[in-house]
């Protein structure tokens, strides 16, 4: 004959059976986002070390084509650039003087 077991008794077991699985099932979810967000990390990491490459190259080539140019043609280029009359450009600027490198 078989064994049965007392409902409360099969209740209780079968609680402690799926907190288990709930507790295992969280801890690999853990994992995972752990995992997630260390990639995310590295990911900007990259993107950043990427953007600092560009950013040189950009200000290299700025010196470089300074170098290239007359006296007037700076002269003209740094009015252009840093009067105020002319509306705010990709590399900031706006009042006359204002962070201007050629004062």
């Amino acid at each position: 004959m078989k064994e049965t077991i007392p409902t409360e008794q099969a209740q209780g077991r079968n609680q402690q059976a799926d907190a288990g699985a709930g507790r295992r099932l969280a801890a690999r979810g853990a994992i995972v986002l752990s995992f997630v967000v260390a990639l995310e990390i590295v990911i900007m990491a990259e993107v950043e070390r990427a953007r600092g490459d560009v950013r040189l190259v950009h200000l290299m080539f700025h010196l470089k084509t300074r170098d290239l140019l007359t006296d007037e043609q700076r002269r003209l280029y740094h009015e252009a650039r840093w009067s105020g009359h002319r509306p705010m450009g990709p590399h900031g600027g706006g009042s006359p003087g204002a962070g201007s490198p050629m004062k």
